[in-house]
C-alpha cells in the first residue's frame, strides 16, 4: 500500500474516532442544563434546550433558536426590506 494512500486512510479514520468521542460526549450530557447555540451566529441565547419552543421568541421551526440580535435582525431591519 502507498505510503500517501496509508496516510490518508488513517488520518481518516482518527477523524472518524474523534468525531464518535464527540458524539458520545454531547449524548452524555445533560440537555435540561444546556443552553440553546443560535443558529445564525452561533452565540449561546437565553433558552436551554428544555424550554418548550411555545415560549421561546426567535425560534423557527426546522432550523432552530435565534439569539436577541439574529431575531431583532430578521424580523425589524430584513423583514422592512423584503
Amino acid at each position: 500500500m502507498d505510503d500517501a494512500i496509508f496516510n490518508d486512510l488513517l488520518k481518516s479514520t482518527k477523524d472518524m474516532v474523534e468525531h464518535v468521542k464527540r458524539r458520545q460526549r454531547m449524548d452524555n450530557t445533560d440537555t435540561d442544563e444546556e443552553v440553546e447555540v443560535c443558529v445564525s451566529c452561533g452565540a449561546d441565547t437565553q433558552y436551554k434546550k428544555s424550554d418548550h419552543i411555545d415560549y421561546r421568541l426567535g425560534y423557527i421551526e426546522g432550523s432552530g433558536q435565534l439569539c436577541a440580535k439574529c431575531s431583532y435582525t430578521r424580523t425589524f431591519i430584513k423583514g422592512i426590506h423584503t
